[in-house]
């Protein structure tokens, strides 16, 4: 499934005229499609053109004037002593009163710098809404600074009008054209990297340092785009503006954890399989992936051989059946609600249950830092609470242990 961004454009001039958006089709860092709209084109564009419907697939890129960028310095011994004294640690950098502002965060560790991303709330809820009366729900809002992010020594320069983007690796912001050159020479870099257009011989001289320039090929926007797996920038929506995407029940019922819920009752049913030779190909089916599921979860064990052996087996796994009929908050009803607050693209490693404490630990991998506060959000709608006891990198993704227990 393609990703569309979506930039808002003010043109030249052209104050009162109705908002202009450009709209980009990524998949894979190719270009499928791209164009610009008036708001109110929007819509019926989407229709035409297929675009994604998953807020997931679908990210707002703002000026970066819009968005503050930080990082903070948050006295605390746990994550969550740390995440409470957080709006407090950034209160003396924002202009505006903390109950007017959202405050977005990357990952929370002791010891170590938090990186925020500061925004108006009233305007993070313009956004949202404006985009929303146009059918189109956005899981991804960021600024075009923080795309521009780069390794530590190389400052990247986004020209757009009268207008340049500048950005290092721990801040950015937007800067007229006229003071580019103060500006750069504030700050310490070894490489310019320039996306949409390039520095005058006059601007080239003024500058105190004398630092490698690379120009980017790319067009601004598809540079942007381009941009968004690599940096992982903090996302906007997080908290209390964090969004769920609509997906099927069966989709997510058997895709990621929620397999392992689902599995037992695939199980069960197929005692009860509808006769017939398609039906006997998909128990086959199903038996073979089922079995290959426990071996893949219970490695020591020996192979059950029956479907009725493999069903006892999950029953005896899963805390016993007589205890489950007994309990609607037992393993099955807990594992569920898990299971909901967790998306297709989770992957579950170990699953641990306490069944004095009622309590369920679940390690499982994840793409982002920024992934766990959606995922306590979602928790809490199932009437649980689903918290990272502990998250590190691991590759291109995050290893967190998750410990959910009812509210």
């Amino acid at each position: 499934m393609p990703s569309l961004f979506l930039r808002p454009v003010m043109p030249s001039g052209a104050e009162g005229v109705a908002l202009q958006l450009d709209w980009l089709l990524l998949q894979k860092d190719t270009v499928i499609d791209s164009g610009r709209a008036a708001l109110h084109e929007l819509s019926q564009l989407g229709a035409q053109s297929s675009w994604p419907e998953q807020p997931s697939d679908i990210a707002l890129v703002v000026p970066a004037e819009e968005v503050l960028l930080l990082q903070a310095n948050v006295p605390g011994r746990s994550t969550t002593a740390m995440r409470k004294a957080l709006p407090y640690a950034l209160e003396e950098f924002i202009a505006s009163d903390l109950e007017r502002v959202h405050i977005a965060h990357g990952p929370i560790r002791s010891g170590q710098g938090v990186h925020c991303a500061v925004m108006e709330a009233e305007r993070l809820n313009h956004w949202i809404e404006t985009l929303g009366e146009q059918g189109i729900k956005i899981g991804h809002l960021v600024s075009n600074a923080q795309l521009l992010a780069d390794q530590e020594g190389t400052c990247a320069l986004l020209f757009e009008e009268s207008q340049v983007v500048v950005a290092t690796a721990d801040q950015g912001g937007s800067v007229p054209r006229e003071a580019l050159v103060d500006t750069l020479n504030l700050l310490t870099f070894k490489r310019l990297l320039l996306i949409g257009d390039h520095l005058t011989p006059m601007e080239i001289g003024l500058l105190e340092a004398a630092p490698e320039i690379d120009t980017e090929d790319q067009t601004p926007f598809v540079y942007l785009a381009s941009r968004f797996t690599t940096v992982q920038p903090i996302n906007l929506l997080q908290g209390a503006f964090a969004v769920q995407d609509a997906r099927r029940p069966v989709e997510e019922a058997l895709t990621g954890i929620a397999g392992l819920a689902a599995l037992w009752f695939v199980i069960a049913s197929l005692a009860m399989a509808v006769e017939g030779a398609w039906s006997s190909r998909q128990a086959e089916q199903l038996q073979t992936a089922n079995v290959n599921h426990y071996k893949r979860l219970f490695p020591s064990d020996s192979v059950p051989i029956t479907t009725a052996q493999l069903q006892r087996r999950f029953q005896a796994k899963l805390s016993g059946a007589a205890r489950e009929a007994q309990s609607s908050q037992g393993f099955i009803d807990l594992l569920s609600r898990v299971a909901t607050s967790l998306t297709s693209g989770h992957q579950v490693q170990s699953l641990r249950f306490n069944e004095d404490r009622m309590v369920l630990d679940v390690e499982v991998l994840i793409d982002t830092f920024d992934e766990l506060d959606s995922i306590k959000s979602r928790s809490q709608g199932q009437g649980i609470l689903l918290e990272a006891s502990d998250a590190s990198g691991e590759g291109n993704g995050v290893r967190a242990r998750l410990r959910g227990s009812y509210q």
